[in-house]
């Protein structure tokens, strides 16, 4: 079944939203899983689909929603953000809140891969897409993987439609969640690429990649130059906002240590900074992550990201405060992670 939206603001306060959460799992509970249950027995969900549109959109405006078919129980009913990260933390908050699953229903708050892509069609602009006849070119770009994506009707579509087709195609192989984390740069290929193979080996290059940062091997070193001379970075990775949506507010850290000739830290700097870094982060309380450090020109930037409806930035901004020497802190929100999207490798 696709997905339905709705329309208005996109932002909503936290605690309305949270009592809206739980407004919403009472609903389902009472009367709404009862009822969707037996519009789906009856293969008429648009009997219930007003009804669910209404519920969540109490939550936030601009979600979207949609019934799948279960791994391990009958149906699932997803709730996205839908590629809108201001959304990703209202949705994993509603997904947080939800009953256990059992046989009948799941839930997630992302779109799964389909399990038989070579099957699926598409239609866009009246012209019937079938995924089989995908092909799909890949080259590895740091942490991530740029695709082309080209189809044998895709000079049929519109250019805007075009993209739309690679998302959906994307998104169908690999899932919601696997396409913002480790997918970079996207697009259409009117001819198709050399060496290009299915959707199905996408998904297995995609597996791969994330398999590869898994366990302890979840930091990177990148190296490079600026205005202020050499700069080094420790990145985190994957370095994308889907891998923790609830972290939507950034909390950048400055810190001047000393500087060798080069404007990196010197030895003596290097642990002094680790100290401070051991520091900020034991009294965030794992209320957040420090996802990014960046060192050039006798400043060390520290960039981490928190849950905006907890203390966290408030304790970050303390313990800054606290420390000797010249810190500065700032606050803003970027649930997108766009802050750190040029350290990605």
């Amino acid at each position: 079944m696709g997905l339905f939206n709705g329309r208005g603001k996109s932002r909503d306060d936290g605690t309305r939203q949270a009592e809206a959460i739980t407004r919403f799992w009472q609903w389902w509970s009472d009367e709404g899983m009862a009822r969707s249950s037996s519009a789906l027995a009856d293969a008429e969900p648009s009997r219930i689909v007003a009804e669910v549109s209404a519920q969540v959109e109490t939550i936030a405006h601009d979600l979207a929603w949609e019934f799948a078919k279960g791994d391990t129980s009958m149906h699932r009913l997803v709730v996205t953000a839908d590629g809108d990260p201001a959304l990703r933390a209202t949705a994993r908050r509603w997904l947080d809140a939800a009953p256990e699953a059992d046989v009948f229903w799941s839930y997630a708050d992302a779109r799964a891969p389909m399990i038989d892509i070579d099957e699926a069609v598409l239609e866009l602009d009246s012209v019937r897409l079938p995924l089989a006849q995908t092909r799909v070119g890949v080259r590895r770009s740091g942490t991530r993987v740029d695709v082309q994506v080209h189809h044998p009707r895709i000079t049929e579509l519109n250019p805007g439609a075009q993209a739309t087709f690679c998302f959906l195609a994307i998104d169908a192989a690999v899932g919601e969640t696997m396409t913002e984390t480790w997918i970079g740069e996207l697009q259409p290929a009117l001819v198709a690429p050399i060496d290009g193979f299915g959707l199905s080996g996408l998904r297995a290059v995609v597996r791969d990649l994330a398999r590869e940062f898994d366990g302890d091997a979840r930091w990177v070193v990148l190296e490079g130059t600026s205005q202020l001379g050499p700069v080094r970075v420790l990145a985190r990775v994957p370095l994308a906002a889907a891998s923790a949506p609830t972290l939507d507010e950034a909390v950048v850290v400055t810190v001047a240590y000393e500087a060798g000739a080069d404007g990196l830290p010197t030895d003596d700097a290097e642990q002094a900074l680790e100290g401070f870094r051991a520091h900020l982060v034991e009294r965030l309380e794992e209320q957040g992550e420090l996802v990014a450090v960046v060192m050039t020109g006798g400043r060390c930037e520290l960039d981490f990201y928190v849950d905006s409806t907890r203390t966290g930035a408030a304790q970050l901004t303390a313990a800054a405060r606290a420390w000797s020497g010249k810190v500065d802190t700032q606050v803003e929100r970027d649930p997108g992670w766009s802050r750190v999207a040029h350290l990605r490798g």
